[in-house]
């Protein structure tokens, strides 16, 4: 955008972006007459110093080696300037975190703004901690970002984590594993003192079962342990990509597993998980221990307590 009058190369502020998928280049010219400023109204400001900062966050992300950004952190769904809800409630747990603790990071579109947000604030606070990721994917991410990382090989506690959710009954119930991270997810939550669930309100449900339940299971047999899925009363359909099977960091098979409305939540997980072949299933009981959700008109909700 150019603010004031006149043509040419003068004084005033010139600011071009030039945006694609995979890379935004900020260019910011002329800055002798700061005085322009003056012409800009209140609105036009906020507008443009967020589309400066979302151009230099991406660049961060591009020249770190980040070839893909899932989502934009400045910007709700489609690119719009409305509140992003996902946004909202990942900033705000990431806020959360103090000096000095193990943090685990969760996976998804949701828990990538509470990595981008611990990020920034080791950047710009000097932030001390340390991070156990729940999939290659973040910690990939956290790598390219500059978060310290460590493992169950030097920690065998984690004071919270961070992590999205697939559903979320009243009762704090989980149905997680849309992205294929299930099995390091719930090992990461079990280790946990604090499991802070962040979700927009989409993810709210009276009861689970609407989102198919992703159970991981080992590939010997796969085709047995799918069978031995149904007959507990769900369609059990067999997880695959473009390049073949669906493999998840830990070599194994997903089935996603639709049962309609899940009436007991705890009952299903233990009978799942005895199922011979199965590793671990997404549903994910007596876990969580505070949802943060974020909303579409830029506020947000914390429950501490089940309904």
């Amino acid at each position: 955008g150019r603010g004031g009058g006149g043509g040419g190369g003068g004084g005033g502020i010139k600011a071009t972006m030039h945006s694609t998928q995979s890379d935004a280049i900020v260019e910011v010219l002329d800055f002798e007459n700061l005085n322009m400023l003056l012409f800009y109204s209140l609105p036009s400001l906020l507008a443009t110093a967020t589309l400066l900062r979302r151009g230099i966050n991406q660049m961060f992300l591009k020249r770190n080696g980040c070839a893909t950004i899932a989502a934009d952190p400045y910007t709700g769904p489609g690119g719009s300037m409305d509140p992003n809800p996902k946004k909202i409630a990942g900033e705000y747990a990431a806020d959360r975190v103090a000096h000095d603790m193990i943090v685990g990071l969760g996976t998804g579109s949701t828990a990538y703004f509470a990595i981008t947000r611990l990020a920034e604030r080791i950047r710009e606070e000097g932030l001390r901690i340390r991070c156990i990721p729940t999939s290659e994917r973040s910690a990939a991410l956290a790598r390219e970002l500059g978060i310290p990382l460590t493992s169950f090989a030097e920690v065998l506690h984690v004071d919270m984590t961070i992590d999205g959710a697939d559903e979320v009954d009243p009762v704090f119930n989980l149905v997680k594993g849309g992205g294929g991270a299930l099995l390091r997810e719930k090992f990461v939550a079990s280790a946990s003192e604090a499991e802070v669930i962040i979700v927009d309100e989409g993810k709210l449900k009276d009861r689970l079962g609407a989102f198919p339940l992703p159970v991981e299971v080992v590939p010997f047999g796969w085709q047995l342990t799918q069978q031995r899925l149904q007959r507990l009363g769900c369609d059990a359909r067999f997880r695959s990509s473009d390049r073949g099977p669906f493999v998840t960091d830990n070599g194994n098979y997903i089935v996603d597993c639709s049962f309609g409305e899940i009436a007991d939540p705890p009952g299903l997980e233990r009978e799942i998980i005895g199922a011979c072949g199965v590793v671990e299933c997404g549903l994910f009981t007596r876990l969580a221990t505070r949802i943060i959700i974020g909303k579409s008109d830029g506020t947000l909700e914390e429950r501490t307590e089940p309904r």
